[in-house]
């Protein structure tokens, strides 16, 4: 009964779905991309090189 109240908010409502759909994308281009990750591993390869 929830979410098939919040998926009829949704299709009444473009605007939302499209504004969750642009943060999701964001949040997964923050945090889960290869290109970030690989930037966090040199980054600590960087400090660990510059420790020893």
């Amino acid at each position: 009964e929830g979410a098939a109240f919040r998926i009829h908010h949704l299709l009444d409502n473009p605007e939302v779905m499209t504004k969750i759909g642009k943060d999701g994308k964001e949040y997964v281009r923050q945090n889960f991309l290869i290109t970030r990750n690989l930037g966090d591993w040199l980054a600590l390869m960087n400090y660990l090189g510059r420790t020893n």
